[in-house]
């Protein structure tokens, strides 16, 4: 894998063409998700290229055969994320010379790039300047019965999020997660209302939140941000209780024993990925309140 520095101007590579991506060519990306078995819908690669930027080579017929794109979360990161190739086109430096592009464009922008990557995507980014900042684990849920919904315990209640909400919510979360995600939440609020509750006590003080998605392979829970661990785990049953079966969860593996213990469903690992910034920059967040990530592609 070539990891030569391109020429940002360059507008020709073998025959292919770099070019930006449109919201118009969110189903030539989700080709890309299919060959590599991935989870993501028309309706995250719509979100992806409507608040972020995507980049990629073009045949001279025009398929799309290798894509990248950039998220902004906030004033201070940026997320790098659907770095996919053409299995036909794999091992010609493509990836590769879309990483440097994303990874000059945050820079340019004040961004500091971050991403999450399998074990094996973990050694070339490293080569990029990425280092691991905390580990996650793609596991399978497969609940049983339907869950219960959870009853007003030590004065905190858990309802559904609404969308008023989502302002106070964006707030809270930012001090959480270290990052700006208010445009996300509303996507996930807006794809599957049925599946975001936040927790608050009898004040109306915000003490935790899940939501979810629709998956190509299966439905998506996360994030999950909340106080405390007792919190978090019966966030995650009322949320199972409406997802049916089967569930992907990405857990920060520090919390994930937490979330199995309060859970007692069929928690099968898939694979693990770490969680990488750029250059000597910290991760952003709170450790012990971050229990499900959005997934790969959100952050």
């Amino acid at each position: 894998m070539s990891l030569d520095h391109p020429d940002p101007h360059l507008g020709n590579v073998a025959g292919l063409q770099l070019r930006d991506m449109t919201v118009d060519e969110a189903d030539d990306g989700l080709r890309l998700s299919h060959l590599a078995g991935w989870n993501q819908t028309h309706q995250d690669w719509d979100y992806l290229l409507r608040h972020g930027k995507g980049s990629g080579f073009q045949t001279a017929e025009g398929l799309w055969i290798a894509t990248m794109v950039t998220l902004p979360v906030g004033p201070e990161y940026g997320w790098i994320s659907m770095v996919l190739t053409d299995p036909d086109w794999r091992r010609r430096g493509l990836a590769s010379r879309l990483m440097h592009i994303g990874i000059e464009h945050l820079r340019q922008s004040g961004l500091v790039p971050a991403l999450d990557a399998t074990p094996e995507g973990e050694k070339v980014y490293r080569s990029l300047g990425f280092k691991a900042a905390t580990q996650l684990g793609r596991w399978l849920l497969k609940p049983g019965n339907p869950g219960l919904e959870e009853p007003v315990t030590d004065g905190s209640k858990i309802r559904s999020v609404e969308q008023e909400d989502l302002e106070a919510l964006a707030n809270w979360d930012r001090t959480q997660a270290g990052i700006e995600r208010k445009e996300m939440l509303r996507y996930l609020c807006t794809n599957r209302p049925d599946l975001a509750f936040l927790e608050e006590t009898l004040g109306g003080i915000i003490s935790g939140y899940i939501m979810g998605r629709d998956g190509d392979r299966a439905t998506q829970l996360g994030p999950l941000v909340a106080s405390n661990p007792v919190s978090a785990g019966r966030l995650l049953r009322t949320a199972l209780g409406k997802a049916g079966s089967p569930v992907y969860v990405d857990a920060f593996t520090e919390n994930q024993p937490h979330l199995e213990t309060d859970n007692p469903v069929t928690w099968t690992l898939e694979r693990p990925f770490f969680r990488m910034i750029h250059a000597a920059a910290s991760a952003p967040g709170d450790p012990p309140s971050l229990f499900l990530a959005a997934g790969p592609e959100l952050g």
